[in-house]
Formats: structure tokens, sequence, C-alpha cells
């Protein structure tokens, strides 16, 4: 990545359907456009293409939970997961909200580390809801805290 190109991070348009249907392979086109219409897909681009995502979902239809992150291998450990969970915790506030959930498998360490790495403290565990009887690690960010 070159570090005088400058991400765009933004909520995602219609026109960013075909990018967003190969990032993120756990949802159908139809599922791309309703979270689209919804505001639940945040992107960071360069050069017109879309480097990383953030997948927002709802538990129980009102508490957010970051159902995914991705950045592109190439553009990974140049702060741009920080500036997408950063844009998405100033959405989030705005519309009344104090705390943003995330989770891990518990075979995942990787993940999990990132997770504490950005502030996000262990919030328990759901056990064995994978595949092969493998848990799930919940993480909750004080959403105050991290802005």
């Amino acid at each position: 990545m070159d570090a005088t190109r400058q991400p765009l991070v933004r909520f995602a348009q219609p026109g960013d359907i075909p990018q967003l249907c190969e990032l993120d392979h756990a949802v159908d086109k139809q599922k791309v456009e309703r979270l689209i219409a919804q505001q639940q897909y945040i992107i960071t681009e360069m050069d017109c293409q879309i480097v990383g995502l953030i997948r927002l979902e709802y538990i129980w239809t009102t508490l957010p939970y970051m159902g995914l992150i991705r950045i592109l291998p190439d553009y990974r450990k140049h702060g741009l997961s920080r500036q997408l969970l950063r844009y998405l915790c100033l959405y989030l506030r705005d519309h009344g909200h104090q705390q943003l959930f995330s989770s891990s498998q518990a075979n995942e360490p990787e993940p999990q580390a990132w997770h504490r790495h950005l502030g996000f403290v262990d919030s328990g565990c759901v056990r064995g809801v994978n595949e092969g009887g493998i848990d799930e690690v919940v993480f909750r960010l004080n959403i105050e805290k991290y802005i």
C-alpha cells in the first residue's frame, strides 16, 4: 500500500454490490442489497477498489454487532481496520449506542488478539455453536472509550 494515498471510508452504495459479493462470501446478492439499503456495510476504498469492509448486524434488533471485518491481505497492517472501526463507532454513537459487540471462534488466536488490541474486552462465550462444537468468544467495545 502506498502511504501517500489516503483511503476513503464510507457507507457502501448500490454500485459497490459486485465488489461486496466478491469480498463477503457469507451473503448473497439480495442480502447485500438489503444491507446496503440499511447502512450495514462500511467500506474503505483506494483507487475505486474496495480494500476493506465491516458488515454491521444487530442482535435482537437493538445491539450492534460487527459480523465481519475484512481487509485485503495487501492492505493489512496500515491502520485500515482501525479507521473502519472508528467510522462505525462514530455512527453508532450518533445513533444512541454505547457498545459494539463482536466475536471470534475460540480456536482463532489472531482475531482474538486483534479484538483485544483495539480495546474490545472478553464478554463471555457461547458454547459449541460452530462446526465441530467449537465455542465462540464474544467481545464488547465501549464506544466512548474507543473514539
